[in-house]
Formats: C-alpha cells, sequence, structure tokens
C-alpha cells in the first residue's frame, strides 16, 4: 500500500486543497480531503488572525497563539505564523499526526511536505505543484518550535540544537544551529547597494525636476541614505518625533528623529524594531517609553532637519488651504504620545500629491523613475532587491568603506536585532571576488612564467583536442 498526497485545484474559499489517497497496485481509494483557510478579521483596531477547517476541527491553542501569545509581534510575522500553522495542520489531518507528540519519523514526513514538488518514496509519493525553499521551510520550523513550546508538547524535536557559533569579534553574540533545520547555502556576496557616486546622481536627479514634490523626495531619499532608516520608519515619521538637542556641554546641536510605533499608523508606517502597541493604553506604559524597547533614536543632520522644516512650512501654509486639501489632512492625523511636545496636534509628515500620507505604491513608483533615469537596474519578472533597501545597504556600506565600521559598529548604527544581518556587509562583492582571482593569478605567472599560455597556443591545444 502506498499513500499519495495530491494538490486539488484551489477553492474559492479554502484555497488550496489535499486529497489522501491509499493505492493498491492500480485501484486507489480517496481516503480525506482536507481543506483549512486562513482568516483575518479586524475588530476594536486589532487583526484577529485564525484557522477554519471544513471537517469541523477546533484551532483554539492556534487562536490564542496567534491573537494572545505573539500578540506583540508585527503584523507580518503575525501573518507569516499564520500561514507556517496552515501547512502544519494540513499535514496533521493528513497524517493523523499527534502534533504534541512528533516523532521522527513524522518530522520526516513533514520536511518532505513543506517541502513540495513531485516525490517518489517507498511508502509515500507526493504530487504537489507548489515548491518551497529551504530557507522557507527553516522560517516554519521557528514557528513550529514556538508554537510547540507555547502548547508545552510533550515531544518538540523542532527545539533540538546541534552547536553553537560564536563570532570572533565578539564573544557575547551567539547564534542557534537546530538539528533538525535544513542546511541552506548561503550567498556570501554583498547585497545590492547605492554607491556614493550613484547617490549624487540620485540627488542631481530629484533637484533638476520642476515639480513640488523635489523637497520631499530630497528628504526621504537622504533619512534612508544618510541615516539608515526604513521606508515603513520614514513614512511613520510625524511632528513630534522631530527635534533637536544640544550634546557635550552644548558645544553642537544634533537633530534627532524618535521612531516609534502608534494606534494610527498604517502596517507600511510601522517600526520593525519598536514594540507594537495594541491600545493607546500602551502608551503610558513603561516599556513603550523606555529607549531601544518602545522607541528607538536616530542621529539626523541640522541640514536634513532644517529640509523638514522647510517642507512641514511649504506644505502646511497659506496656500494648501483649500476644502479638498483641509479634507484630505485630516486623514494624516497621527496619535500624540510625547507630553514634552508643544505641537497641539500631531501630524504625519511625508503625504501623497493628494495631502494624505504617501502609500507603498506611491513611493515605489517614485523610487522606480530615479532609479531608471539614474541608470540603476531594476529587477524584472522577478523581484529580487527590495527598492528602498538598496539605500540602507548603501548606508551600511558607506560606514563600513569610509568610516571604517566592524560588524558589531554596523549592528548598532543599523539597529539590528542580531548580528547575523549586520555580517552581509563583510562579504566581498563579485568584482572583488574577481579582483582576487586575477592578482593570485597573475602573482603565480609571475612566479612560474612557464604557467603562462602565450598568445596562439590555446587556439592550438583546441585543435589538437579535436
Amino acid at each position: 500500500m502506498i499513500t499519495v498526497i495530491k494538490e486539488k485545484n484551489s477553492n474559492r474559499f479554502f484555497g488550496k486543497q489535499y486529497i489522501k489517497i491509499e493505492r493498491y497496485g492500480c485501484s486507489e481509494t480517496v481516503i480525506s480531503t482536507v481543506r483549512i483557510k486562513s482568516v483575518s478579521l479586524k475588530k476594536d483596531n486589532y487583526i484577529y488572525m485564525f484557522l477554519s477547517s471544513f471537517n469541523k476541527v477546533e484551532f483554539y491553542e492556534c487562536f490564542y497563539y496567534l491573537n494572545y501569545e505573539i500578540k506583540g509581534a508585527s503584523f507580518k510575522d503575525r501573518e507569516g505564523a499564520l500561514s507556517a500553522l496552515k501547512i502544519f495542520f494540513q499535514f496533521i489531518e493528513l497524517f493523523n499526526v499527534d502534533y504534541r507528540n512528533i516523532r521522527k519519523k513524522d518530522l520526516l514526513r513533514l520536511k518532505i511536505f513543506l517541502r513540495g514538488g513531485y516525490y517518489d518514496g517507498n511508502d509515500m509519493k507526493l504530487e504537489i505543484r507548489t515548491r518551497r525553499s529551504y530557507k522557507t521551510i527553516n522560517k516554519y520550523f521557528c514557528v513550529y518550535r514556538q508554537f510547540l513550546v507555547y502548547v508545552e508538547a510533550k515531544v518538540n524535536l523542532f527545539t533540538v540544537e546541534s552547536k553553537k557559533l560564536n563570532f570572533a569579534e565578539d564573544k557575547n553574540y551567539n547564534t542557534k544551529i537546530y538539528e533538525n533545520n535544513n542546511k541552506v547555502i548561503q550567498q556570501n556576496l554583498l547585497p545590492d547597494y547605492i554607491s556614493v557616486s550613484k547617490y549624487i546622481e540620485i540627488l542631481n536627479y530629484i533637484r533638476s525636476k520642476e515639480n513640488r514634490f523635489k523637497l520631499r523626495n530630497e528628504i526621504m531619499i537622504r533619512l534612508e541614505f544618510e541615516c539608515g532608516l526604513r521606508v515603513s520608519e520614514v513614512r511613520g515619521i510625524t511632528l513630534e518625533d522631530v527635534y533637536t538637542d544640544k550634546h557635550i556641554e552644548n558645544k553642537f546641536v544634533m537633530g534627532i528623529i524618535e521612531l516609534r510605533n502608534r494606534i494610527s499608523d498604517k502596517q507600511y508606517q510601522l517600526c520593525k524594531g519598536c514594540r507594537r502597541v495594541t491600545s493607546k493604553d500602551d502608551y503610558n506604559t513603561k516599556e513603550y517609553n523606555t529607549l531601544n524597547d518602545g522607541f528607538q533614536q536616530v542621529a539626523v543632520p541640522m541640514g536634513i532637519i532644517n529640509l523638514i522644516n522647510e517642507y512641514v512650512a511649504e506644505i502646511r501654509g497659506a496656500k494648501n488651504t483649500t476644502k479638498i486639501t483641509r479634507m484630505n489632512m485630516r486623514n494624516t492625523k497621527a496619535d500624540k504620545v510625547l507630553s514634552r511636545s508643544n505641537i497641539a496636534d500631531n501630524y504625519y509628515i511625508f503625504l501623497s500629491k493628494n495631502y494624505t500620507p504617501i502609500t507603498v505604491s506611491g513611493w515605489n513608483n517614485i523610487i522606480r523613475d530615479i532609479y531608471s533615469n539614474v541608470g540603476i537596474e531594476l529587477d524584472k519578472e522577478c523581484r529580487k532587491t527590495n527598492l528602498n533597501h538598496k539605500l540602507r545597504h548603501g548606508y551600511a556600506m558607506m560606514l563600513k568603506n569610509l568610516c571604517g565600521y566592524s560588524a558589531i559598529d554596523l549592528k548598532l548604527a543599523l539597529r539590528h536585532r542580531s548580528i547575523q544581518s549586520s555580517l552581509v556587509y563583510t562579504n566581498p562583492s563579485l568584482a572583488d571576488l574577481l579582483k582576487k582571482n586575477k592578482e593570485s593569478m597573475d602573482i603565480l605567472y609571475s612566479r612560474f612564467p612557464e604557467l603562462l599560455i602565450k598568445q596562439g597556443e590555446g587556439d592550438k591545444i583546441g585543435q589538437d583536442n579535436i
């Protein structure tokens, strides 16, 4: 007998479905059909997530995990956990496994099921169109690891560690490697980034455009490249977040931008490294008002602060007081959370042409236009590199190459949670690798000139082998 798992065409309500078949020779018997749907519902300014099954299976623990245990996680992380758990419980139903007591054999089957594609084993066959990378599967395993800890599973094979890595630069930074994770080959090359020379071209192009948005565009680009802000953080900046402060016995003044999350924020305005809020009561908690927990501070050159003040005066000046403009600007209001601020009403700073907070698609269209006009290649068909993250990568490489920052320094400057995210900037570029290879070959040929292939010899060797 062979168990066959087939992927059925998507259903409008339940989406992807799986059929379990038992095959005896040429005959097949359908044993079960698994239909599980992931659902997101908004209530009281909070998006609840849960699973719904056609077979009326209850997922209480999954519901409480997604909406209470990891309530403070970002929407993206919770959405990823929802997708991972949906696939997990599809497997549990198909193979009738007790998820509180997953055995080694079950784990091997889960790996094969998550990988997808077409698999032909001794006792199991898969006919699944979806194919997942090992990196994606490891992300799912991370969700399962935390979920099974939450439900106090009897056996949790996902938590078994194989060893720890210590980074030579700082022994306090460790990373765990789990025995049952899949091996993922990392591409040890630099990410795509904007060089300083190309950044100057970008600024020159923005300034050459005769439109009323060039000041806004320059400020947003500067904040990403010169201060390392993520684009979502830039979109979420409000009036009360920007101020100046005197440092070192009043000898110089530095601009400060505080990054924090608010209930009024959209998903595209959230700060990745700051505590999430679920109600306005959170604004008064100690955690929300603690540096590097509830909020982060970024030092900003006074030149950029002055540009921001100029832009705010321009966008909210007397000339922008038409009825439609005033109506749209009501949608730019943000929660006021700082008592020290002398601002009566708080508003998001960066607005679209309609005087509403600038959106993801609106800003990405602007970035595409800028990149294409200064000769920066855009991904076609399949997106490989985030448009805006190239600027943040450029900030990191500027700190490394011009200022000599180490991986530890970069971690702090980029506000990364893990040093692993910063180590990528210590990797060589493809051009660096080719240059090193050429240099090594030049040394080899200079010491052993008899190895050097003379002009015309290569053609002669090729003819002899024909």
